[in-house]
């Protein structure tokens, strides 16, 4: 139910109907409220609409709910970069630029580099 829920909201956020996958995810986390990619990707849908409290609202939630999640991690740390809190974001983008995730590790190590840090 959980992965079909999750699957079908990033199909749906792919075609850009976010509306339909912020409904699908909010489902998803009140089955599972545990669920740190469910909150993570939530915290994508409301940064796409420009949502920036309830996308760092549900960024924190998954990095609270699992710590070594760099996806999380580097999603939090770049939307406080971008809003100009970088020394909020440092530990964020730092902890990502570790993670075993290649891409994660990647894009979190570049926006490091471009902060200058």
């Amino acid at each position: 139910y959980a992965a079909g829920r999750f699957n079908y909201g990033i199909a749906l956020a792919r075609a850009k109907r976010f509306g339909e996958a912020r409904h699908q995810i909010e489902l998803l986390l009140r089955a599972n409220p545990a669920s740190a990619e469910g909150h993570d990707l939530l915290g994508n849908l409301f940064a796409a609409k420009g949502s920036v409290r309830a996308a760092l609202d549900q960024y924190r939630e998954a990095v609270r709910i699992r710590p070594e999640f760099g996806r999380a991690q580097l999603d939090l740390g770049t939307l406080l970069a971008d809003l100009g809190d970088v020394p909020g974001a440092l530990p964020y983008l730092q902890k990502a630029a570790g993670s075993p995730d290649r891409a994660v590790h990647e894009e979190a190590t570049q926006t490091l580099r471009h902060l200058g840090k």
